[in-house]
């Protein structure tokens, strides 16, 4: 029993908090896209509120992980402007529907930089 509470205290001691950001944005991003994975196989349809639901997570992380020092405002403006450019130009050369566009750049933005 101490052995365990040894190591527990031990893998507690290694848990940053750049770890937990990054799990949460992952989770995030897992859970949505399973989610918009089953509306779109079923419906058809990308419902807007989990793009935007996304969105709002992935740039929260980028911005926690600023907080803690991982990247700077520039990388995430970066993210965000590259993800917001390559989807508008498929978007507008006809290779992606509205919906997949959309869900691409807030995809972009949920994926951690650190990893």
């Amino acid at each position: 029993m101490e052995l365990l509470l040894l190591e527990l205290s031990e893998l507690a001691a290694d848990f940053d908090g750049v770890f937990a950001v990054e799990l949460a944005m992952l989770c995030a991003l897992m859970v949505v896209g399973l989610y918009v994975l089953y509306t779109d196989l079923r419906f058809r349809d990308i419902a807007p509120t989990a793009v935007w639901t996304l969105l709002a997570a992935g740039v929260a992380g980028q911005l926690a992980l600023w907080g803690l020092g991982q990247t700077s405002l520039g990388q995430v403006g970066l993210v965000v402007g590259v993800g917001f450019g390559v989807r508008y130009v498929l978007y507008a050369y006809g290779s992606w529907a509205p919906g997949d566009a959309k869900l691409y750049w807030a995809m972009a933005v949920s994926f951690p930089p650190t990893l």
